[in-house]
């Protein structure tokens, strides 16, 4: 069964998905070509496994169905996001196993339709494949058109040809009250950083897990803090925008004295021998 395996480069040492195939114990070429140009360029870790995942399953489809990966056209990936909102059954051939696929959220088929989108286009350009059309030109003026249609211009963005409707959920947002119990309930000064950094700036989990001590010296005289994207952090975590400072507007002081408190926690000054 197709599926995806970790590997560790021996320039980097920097771990990142292979697909392999079963029969043959080798990379599966199309795929793989598509992941090592994801990785050329640079994009996050967690992007690049999400289109391995997505593209092995639908790998598996085409070998159900005995199709080739270049003959797929828009009836096929049409017929492929059906069976994957709806869930369906794969055979394996040759032996008398029948799979039962667990039914999609509409965000992850277009996960892998995004997947595909991409995996198409890529070989498309290398030359390797006629062009597929999944995709169409369209401005983004909605129903009743933009604010300064036909006044502006403005250039035609590439739409999914199939595409699931997503429902539009919001959990909703934790009042100041209730942020400051959670950050009252921290037992260390990281963990209540954390949070009050947090709600102060809106940055993502990656660029915050990927902070470093210099990304935040300048926090007492500019009150702001520094995104750098890094491969190399212990923790795996990495920033997925570009860098960039983003200002502390709301409690700079309290996250400023949390700050200190946090290094004297870490880093306690040692004691003067005589």
């Amino acid at each position: 069964m197709t599926k995806v395996e970790w590997a560790i480069s021996p320039h980097t040492e920097l771990r990142f998905s292979c697909v392999f195939d079963p029969k043959t114990c080798l990379p599966i070429e199309p795929i793989q070509r598509f992941l090592n140009y994801c990785r050329k360029r640079q994009l996050a870790p967690n992007t690049v496994s999400t289109y391995a995942y997505r593209l092995v399953d639908f790998w598996r489809w085409l070998e159900s169905k005995s199709l080739n990966w270049y003959d797929v056209g828009l009836n096929e990936l049409a017929d492929f996001v059906n069976w994957y909102l709806l869930g369906g059954e794969v055979e394996e051939s040759g032996e008398n196993v029948r799979e039962i696929v667990a039914k999609r959220s509409p965000r992850t088929v277009n996960q892998a339709v995004t997947a595909i989108q991409e995996f198409y286009t890529y070989h498309t350009i290398e030359g390797r494949i006629e062009e597929k059309h999944f995709t169409l030109l369209a401005h983004g003026w909605g129903k009743r058109g933009g604010f300064l249609r036909g006044i502006a211009k403005s250039n035609p963005n590439k739409r999914k040809r199939i595409k699931i409707k997503e429902p539009k959920l919001f959990s909703g947002c934790l009042l100041d009250e209730e942020v400051a119990t959670l950050a009252n309930a921290c037992t260390t000064y990281r963990d209540r950083l954390i949070i009050m950094l947090l709600r102060s700036t809106g940055v993502r989990r990656g660029e915050l897990l990927g902070l470093h001590l210099e990304d935040v010296k300048d926090l007492d005289f500019s009150g702001r803090i520094r995104i750098v994207r890094r491969e190399d952090n212990p923790n795996r975590a990495m920033a997925k925008g570009r860098e960039r400072e983003i200002p502390i507007i709301y409690h700079r002081s309290a996250i400023q004295e949390t700050f200190h408190a946090y290094l004297l926690e870490e880093y306690p000054p040692q004691a003067e021998t005589l």
